[in-house]
């Protein structure tokens, strides 16, 4: 009997995706049996795709960080305290299809990789974690303030207050 494994590989860039696929090349090395289908934002994606991963049916409904991040982007720099205020949108989207798609596909774990709207909704009350066993990775869990604006140091404050007590 297999295992199948819903596998969301979040962040911003590709440098997340391709740890993504050495972990999920190990897992079946171990465990030939395993099935993956992913949910990732572009560009991640269509590197899945052209590795000959299979992409979970929902896969484009799924609404990509990199793109948000570029967009509130000002000569080089990421405005946090913009890129958070306009992420939530979106992250509140992601849950749902991370939801719909893990119901959909009677999938035995849901591995995530950075997927920081999972935490944050989470935590909010937005929604509730699945009952389905689940793996998180992060690479860190706080925000640092990128400017000196008193907002932006006040909303990363909130948000590593909100992480911490996850």
């Amino acid at each position: 009997m297999s295992t199948r494994i819903l596998y969301i590989s979040g962040s911003l860039g590709l440098g997340h995706v391709m740890r993504d696929l050495a972990i999920a090349a190990e897992m079946r090395r171990m465990r030939p049996d395993v099935e993956i289908e992913w949910l990732a934002g572009l560009p991640a994606s269509d590197v899945l795709a052209a590795e000959g991963e299979k992409l979970a049916p929902r896969q484009p409904e799924y609404r990509c960080d990199t793109e948000l991040a570029e967009a509130v982007s000002h000569n080089g720099r990421l405005s946090l305290k913009t890129y958070v205020f306009r992420a939530k949108l979106a992250w509140v989207h992601n849950i749902r299809v991370i939801k719909q798609s893990a119901l959909e596909g009677a999938f035995d774990l849901i591995e995530r990789n950075e997927t920081y709207e999972v935490l944050v909704t989470n935590q909010l009350g937005i929604h509730k974690l699945l009952p389905i066993p689940f793996v998180m990775m992060y690479d860190f869990l706080g925000m640092e303030a990128t400017s000196q604006n008193v907002l932006e140091r006040l909303g990363a404050w909130m948000i590593n207050l909100l992480w911490a007590n996850a």
